[in-house]
């Protein structure tokens, strides 16, 4: 028994070190992020007092900006809209407004863009809009884009619709509505492939945004 309780108990050391040293990792990246962000105020600040319009943000001062965003800010995208997928899979065998999901996706995509990160780091006002600008198309040549956003946005809820209009079963037991029928939430196995084609859009989604950032 006691063998047992070391056993578990350096099982859980082990996981408790591990975190930690990856919240280090994180805390590093995220101090090198907001040093080079310093840094960019500063040069910014020189271009206004020399009266210069333009500025560089060297690689030095890029990097660390740029790798934070990759690495960690995307990451929370990441997880949210792979539980969004899993649960649109899921409603999508009980009701058609499962597709609503994909407004809180595109939500999630505007809330880990570009411009709230750096707002994140510099804070809210630190520089003008002209200069927001030039900082994210030097750091981010592919930026967040509305109007683009808001358009495949539509794009996907038709496609849904469609999807829900010529849906059928695939290979989905027609016995299993029995089981996982829940008083007025039907199980229709009929939903198969509007379920998978929601998840597959999602999962779409969220690898273009990915790949672009890449």
């Amino acid at each position: 028994m006691f063998k047992n309780d070391d056993i578990f108990a350096n099982f859980e050391k082990n996981i408790n070190s591990k975190s930690a040293a990856r919240q280090r990792v994180k805390q590093e990246y995220l101090s090198r992020a907001e040093q080079a962000s310093d840094q960019i105020a500063k040069i910014i600040d020189n271009a206004r007092l020399n009266g210069i319009a333009d500025f560089e943000i060297s690689d030095e001062f890029r990097g660390p900006l740029v790798r934070y965003y990759r690495k960690y800010w995307l990451k929370y995208m990441q997880i949210s809209l792979a539980i969004i997928c899993l649960v649109m899979f899921i409603l999508s065998f009980y009701t058609f407004q499962s597709s609503y999901l994909f407004l809180l996706a595109f939500a999630i995509i505007m809330a880990t863009s570009e411009d709230i990160y750096l707002m994140r780091l510099v804070g809210f006002g630190v520089y003008s809009s002209q200069e927001l600008e030039k900082i994210k198309a030097k750091l981010f040549p592919h930026k967040y884009n509305f109007a683009r956003n808001f358009f495949a946005l539509l794009i996907v809820i038709i496609m849904s619709i469609i999807a829900h209009t010529i849906s059928s079963r695939l290979l989905m037991p027609v016995e299993l509505s029995n089981y996982l029928s829940f008083s007025d939430f039907k199980f229709n196995p009929n939903n198969e492939f509007f379920a998978f084609y929601n998840a597959i859009l999602v999962g779409v989604i969220m690898f273009l945004r990915i790949f672009r950032k890449m």
